[in-house]
Parts: C-alpha cells; structure tokens; sequence
C-alpha cells in the first residue's frame, strides 16, 4: 500500500476544516492536517480619548478587529513527483476562493466562519517525500455563525406581539425581520425590551377602513398640438412663484408662449389638473395635481429658470373648508445662476429632499411632452 493510500485511511482530524463543505484531506492526495491555532481568539481595538491636563485617559468605544486563523498541514507521498502534484493540487484549490468561504471545522459542526484564505507557505523537508506548511484564514468578521438559522416564532401579549429570541450567542446578533401583513400596511415597528425602536413606514398615516386597489394608470397625457384639455391654466403655482402667462404648441410638445409681467424672480405659466378616481371610490390618501413652472429672471441667454412637475395632494374636507395642501412628491430641474451655466436638479418626497446633484447647462428648455401618473 501506497503511503497516500495509508493516509487515505485514517480518520478525519477532528481540527480539520472543510472549505466549502470540502475537506482537503478527501481531494489532496496526502494531505492531513495537523494543528489549527486562532480559531477562538478574540482581539479587540479600544478607542480612547486623551486631555493634556488629566492623567490616564478617557473610554470612547471598541470594536473586535478581524481575526486569522492559522492551518497547519503536511503533505506525505512516495515520491517527490507525488509531493509536488499534490503540493500544487493544494495551491490551486486554495487559490481559486478569491471571495469570502464558508470555513466549518470537523469537531465543531454546528457553526461556520466566514474568510478568505491570506496567505499560503511550503516548505519541503525528508529527502522531499513530505512536505509541511501552513495557510492563513482571515476572518474579516470574528465571530462564529450558527450554521442552522434560528427562527423566532411570535405570541400575543396583552394585545401585542412579541418575539422572544433567545439564540444562546455570546456576541449581540443582527436578526433578519420579516412580517407577512394581511393588507395594506403603512407602517410596522419592532421595539426591543430596552425600548429602541426599528420603525419602517410613517407612523403618521391615518389608518384605513378598506384595502387600497394595485397599481393603476390614472394620468396619461400628452402636449402634443398644445393639448390641455382636462389642465386648468395658472389656477395654483409653486410656492413663492406667480403662475402667469401661457403655452403654446411645439414640434416636441408644450412650450411657453409668454412669462407674464410680474416682477418677482419665479413666475410663469402652470397647468394643474385633478388626478381621477373612480367613481364611489374613497379617497384614501390624498387628492392631486401636477403642476409645471417656468421662471425667468432675465430675458437672455444667461436667464434663470426652472421647471417643476409637483403632485401635490390634500385630505378631502367638508364643503366650505379651506384646503390643506402637502407635497408628495416633487422633481425640479432649475438654473442656478444667471451668470453661469451651472444647474441642478432635486427630488422631494413627503417634502423632504432625498436627491440632489448640481451640472453644467445650457438654455433653459422649456418644452414638456407629456406626462404619465401611477397610483396605489
């Protein structure tokens, strides 16, 4: 019998790790491995904060650094040519993981770690019939992972639901939460027995009575041949604007005919139309309309301008009550300066600004094709 065949023989090393649910021992002709160190060190950084006048210092905060765990291994054939195919069969293998794999060892099968292998060594040794050497494992997160996830299966109490997670870890975990709601939900919060919060959606949405409908069109309109039919002209405008002037037809769509005489630096025409529900529909959020405005500062080349496609929306009132109006959503591309081509571009949702970039632009355009509304 061959010395690979003996060493084929033997048990698996209970330090032994399998890479990928592979043990090297099972592809390498004979590989063993002989002594893993690392596996549960733990190595922290301390961040601390030094005054000239005090003695000592201060604790800010610490953090666990990446870990690496060192495998010791040999290889032992029958001849030298043996040693160095399976000297390079290791390599290659070792190798090929360019990304992060999932490391299990032999006597320890309920967790995993997560590394890249770092760095390979080889050193030949008795009349090159073996060969000892070692690869590192570096653990860019320290910790040992359960290798069967842990379900958390939820109960009422005193009218809430609570999810008791007892894992049995040593380290605070970052749990997956999911909910499956029965409708349409506006808002769900997780709250922790320490009373921190993980709150997804706006806890301000009145609650409903009936189940939105999906997705529909509710707004297609194009500006070809100055069509604005079902668009009101300048009955609202953009705040601190003046909604004057008018459009006219264009190759492309609608484009502006005049800005009116208002002296103010925002002012030009809007088109406002109702978004349609159907008939005995309740309105359930909100009801809507787009806006376009145009503003010019001077009349030149250089002039400073905008164009805003707003829907904006209002809780139904009672007969005779003013309207409340908020923004749902907003994009604006404007002209920053009249001196400069320097423009931006912003979206709004819910009034607040979630996109924002600044570039180089030329005239003003002015022309709008078209306009297409989804609802929920």
């Amino acid at each position: 019998m061959s010395v690979e065949s003996y060493i084929s023989t033997l048990a698996l090393p209970g330090n032994a790790p399998s890479l990928n649910g592979t043990y090297l021992e099972d592809i390498i002709d004979g590989y063993r491995t002989s002594d893993v160190s690392g596996r549960d060190s733990l190595d922290s950084e301390i961040n601390e904060i030094t005054i000239d006048t005090q003695d000592g210092s201060r604790y800010k905060n610490k953090r666990y650094t990446p870990k690496e765990i060192t495998v010791k291994y040999y290889i032992t054939c029958d001849s030298p040519e043996n040693v160095h195919n399976s000297a390079r069969e290791l390599r290659g293998f070792l190798d090929q993981n360019r990304s992060l794999i999932r490391v299990i060892f032999n006597d320890d099968p309920d967790v995993y770690y997560e590394a890249i292998v770092s760095s390979i060594t080889m050193e030949k040794i008795v009349n090159n019939s073996s060969l000892s050497g070692s690869y590192v494992l570096r653990c860019l997160t320290p910790y040992a992972y359960s290798v069967e996830e842990f379900v958390v299966e939820s109960e009422e109490v005193d009218g809430h639901v609570v999810l008791t997670a007892d894992y049995g870890g040593t380290s605070p975990a970052q749990p997956i939460l999911e909910a499956t709601l029965p409708g349409p939900t506006g808002y769900v919060g997780f709250i922790n027995d320490s009373g921190k919060l993980i709150q997804v959606g706006d806890p301000d949405e009145e609650d409903r009575t009936s189940a939105a409908s999906k997705t529909k069109q509710v707004l297609n309109k194009s500006f070809k041949n100055n069509n604005t039919t079902g668009f009101t002209l300048n009955s609202r405008g953009a705040a601190d604007t003046t909604a004057e002037g008018d459009t006219k037809a264009s190759r492309e769509g609608l484009t502006v005919n005049s800005l009116g005489s208002n002296s103010s630096i925002w002012h030009g025409p809007s088109l406002v139309a109702d978004i349609p529900t159907d008939p005995g529909e309740e309105i359930v959020d909100c009801a809507a309309y787009i806006t376009y405005i145009v503003g010019i500062l001077q009349g030149n080349i250089k002039c400073n301008g905008g164009v805003t496609l707003a829907l904006v929306g209002y809780y139904p009132v009672a007969p005779g009550e003013a309207k409340t109006y908020f923004n749902v959503a907003t994009i604006s591309v404007w002209k920053r300066s009249a001196s400069s081509d320097q423009g931006a571009a912003a979206i709004w949702i819910n009034n607040k600004q979630v996109w924002f970039k600044t570039f180089k632009m030329g005239t003003l355009n002015t022309t709008y094709g078209g306009v297409v509304i989804h609802s929920e």
